[in-house]
């Protein structure tokens, strides 16, 4: 039988270092049934849709969810992000990013693999700066809540320019289109 106490600073204290706070999409997972994402994460950091949004409408447009690491087939990164109303269109070549926006003022959305992880990781990519000749793209990463950079030359950097879509005002879509029945229940 457990005895009650009273609650002090010091038993508050001992019990933050039993039980940590969890981050607000691992809540959301506990509680809604929701898997986060890194992908998902990116989007709502660029635009007006929670991660949750994401979520449910990739699972209900395109039958699949994140594995437990928050992992999902890269391929799709494009038609997630029209989810929000973006367009998304892989990047190829040299481009010029600063403060976080490429010269034609798009947000943009890079993955690299992530060893700890075995999987892609998706970051915001802030801007490029060059150190011991060495050319860097830095990030921010809204899974983690960190900022990082990243070797420009690291071959498994991809580059997504995110766009708001014309005459769309992020934050009052209507549901996709595409689909049957409601997608925000899955």
């Amino acid at each position: 039988m457990f005895k009650k106490r009273k609650a002090t600073r010091d038993s508050l204290d001992e019990l933050r270092k039993k039980m940590p706070v969890l981050s607000e999409n691992a809540q959301r997972g506990y509680v809604g049934s929701y898997s986060p994402s890194c992908i998902f994460n990116v989007f709502a950091a660029m635009g007006n849709f929670c991660s949750q949004h994401f979520y449910h409408a990739t699972r209900h447009h395109l039958g699949i969810a994140p594995c437990s690491g928050g992992g999902l087939p890269g391929q799709h990164i494009e038609q997630i992000g029209t989810f929000g109303g973006f367009n998304v269109q892989f990047i190829t070549g040299n481009f010029n990013l600063s403060n976080g926006r490429t010269l034609q003022g798009d947000q943009v959305m890079m993955t690299f693999f992530k060893s700890s992880a075995g999987m892609d990781h998706a970051v915001v990519a802030m801007g490029t700066i060059i150190e011991n000749g060495v050319r860097y793209v830095t990030y921010s990463c809204p899974t983690f809540g960190r900022t990082g950079r990243v070797r420009m030359d690291d071959p498994t950097i991809n580059m997504f320019s995110v766009r708001c879509a014309p005459g769309v005002l992020t934050g009052s879509l209507p549901p996709p289109t595409g689909g049957t029945g409601s997608w925000w229940n899955p």
